[in-house]
């Protein structure tokens, strides 16, 4: 079998590219291969084209429920991966902390101060802490 390279012209014919895997066809008497000088392709007499062809069909018949189960299992940890991702992209969102600048909350605080001395001064919790303190005594 003799050895080309892409955009050679060759006799026409199958030719199998040894990099991609893939066989191609070349219509009429002559013709050019696909694809760059790195690509290789080789000659496939048509008399083992024939023998193969058969074998070839029969092993995919035979190992197509594996390759359905392997498509759908990587269809559904694909689907996995992008759900985790947009669920941790959600918590990461609401914890991350929102920072405004130019907004100030300074004025909160001083309301904050004004409940607590006006529920320190309250009389009833002032009754309270006496009785809680009479109650420890005894």
């Amino acid at each position: 079998m003799a050895t080309n390279r892409g955009g050679d012209t060759v006799k026409g014919g199958y030719y199998w590219n040894l990099e991609k895997w893939d066989a191609t066809f070349v219509e009429g008497p002559f013709g050019e291969l696909p694809g760059s000088s790195a690509e290789i392709y080789r000659g496939i007499p048509t008399a083992a084209l024939l023998f193969a062809a058969p074998i070839m069909g029969a092993l995919f018949v035979m190992f197509l429920p594996f390759i359905g189960i392997a498509l759908l299992l990587q269809h559904i940890t694909r689907a996995a991966i992008e759900a985790a991702g947009d669920v941790i992209e959600r918590v990461l969102r609401s914890m991350s902390p929102t920072w405004r600048p130019g907004m100030a909350f300074l004025a909160g605080k001083a309301r904050r101060t004004r409940h607590a001395e006006k529920a320190a001064t309250s009389p009833e919790l002032e009754a309270l802490e006496k009785e809680i303190e009479e109650r420890r005594r005894n």
